[in-house]
């Protein structure tokens, strides 16, 4: 149990990244919003297990936004609490989202080829673990497919495609690109294909999973049209893994339509729920699951035998990390700083006390 916050995670409108003045503005736009009660925000129970116990770890995002981030007392599962109502994000994601997630002069043909890229990166885990062979002359659907640049990649290689999202303008991209996309969600694309869901050999989930307020019902859904034997391919981003992609720093990691983080071990247990068995998964998090009609499921008690430390220890330990690492750099831009003549007096005299 925590027993206070570190002051690193105390709120403050200050990021911990650097962002361009345009970001900034959009940013400013979001915490108004949010301040004014514009955007409205409601509680939340956990996202894996329904536990109202909580603590809270910390109180804002890496752009600097009001965010809090708990920890489930029973599962460990991190996620927002508070957090802006399904009415808010919808708008947050019409408005702002894409000026604030992008970067200045990055165009919608600049994220259609870095999608083609994580196809690419997609496609080639899938061969790795010999999960090619199961989904061969069956079409691949993406949930959340933004340009459908992930889906153009598998399409140059011979795979019927199609994808869904509910923004427009990156859809329209993507559809004058020739590519199968509506504007919707899994029900609507059941709509589409009369329920003929048989043809569907693979599932696509990228970095889609950490946005939705209801993964548990979503994922049930899923499971209940999906033909037995049918991938799902899972791409979120890994809590374990902040100490490589995100230099250590757990603020770094969080931002405001996040509504909860995986590691391996809570997403195979989310997924074991709706009767995805796990083929491979990782902590980076990219996981490959089978749809089956039988299966012994991960039980609460058996999570925290995975690790020899909590998440509230191990994001408390990467704070830690962090101030080590602030430190030293100030040490040595202090010495920097100084002149060469002072710099050798003072060796001389450090080598004298060795």
């Amino acid at each position: 149990m925590i027993k206070k916050i570190p002051d690193y995670y105390k709120y403050s409108s200050k990021p911990v990244l650097h962002l361009s003045p345009s970001r900034i503005k959009v940013r400013n736009q979001v915490l108004d919003k949010i301040q004014k009660e514009i955007y409205k925000e409601e509680t939340s129970k956990c996202l894996l297990c329904d536990s109202i116990r909580y603590t809270t770890i910390a109180e804002k995002d890496m752009y600097g936004l009001p965010v809090k981030t708990v920890v489930c007392d029973e599962c460990d599962l991190l996620y927002t609490n508070p957090r802006l109502s399904e009415e808010s994000l919808s708008t947050f994601y019409n408005i702002e989202y894409r000026n604030l997630d992008r970067l200045d002069g990055a165009s919608i043909d600049d994220f259609y080829v870095f999608q083609k890229y994580k196809g690419q990166l997609i496609y080639s885990f899938l061969k790795d673990n010999m999960i090619l062979d199961k989904i061969e002359g069956k079409m691949i659907l993406e949930i959340g497919c933004g340009a459908g640049g992930i889906l153009e990649y598998f399409k140059e290689r011979g795979y019927s495609v199609m994808g869904c999202d509910l923004g427009a303008e990156y859809l329209n991209y993507g559809i004058d690109k020739g590519l199968n996309l509506i504007q919707g969600t899994i029900k609507d694309i059941d709509n589409y294909i009369e329920g003929k869901w048989q043809n569907i050999g693979l599932v696509i989930y990228e970095q889609v999973l950490e946005h939705l307020s209801a993964p548990k019902i979503e994922l049930n859904l899923l499971s209940s049209v999906l033909q037995e034997g049918t991938i799902v391919y899972i791409g979120v981003p890994g809590i374990r893994k902040i100490e490589d992609n995100y230099e250590g720093n757990f603020i770094r990691f969080l931002q405001i339509p996040h509504l909860l983080h995986f590691s391996k071990v809570h997403l195979d247990y989310m997924m074991r729920q709706a009767l995805f068995k796990p083929i491979f998964i990782n902590e980076k998090i990219q996981g490959v699951f089978e749809k089956t009609s039988r299966l012994k499921k991960l039980y609460q008690e058996e999570l925290k035998k995975y690790y020899p430390l909590n998440n509230i220890d191990y994001i408390l330990h990467l704070n830690k990390v962090r101030q080590q690492k602030w430190n030293q750099n100030r040490l040595r831009n202090v010495y920097k700083s100084i002149s060469l003549p002072v710099r050798d007096f003072l060796l001389k005299i450090f080598k004298r006390k060795k």
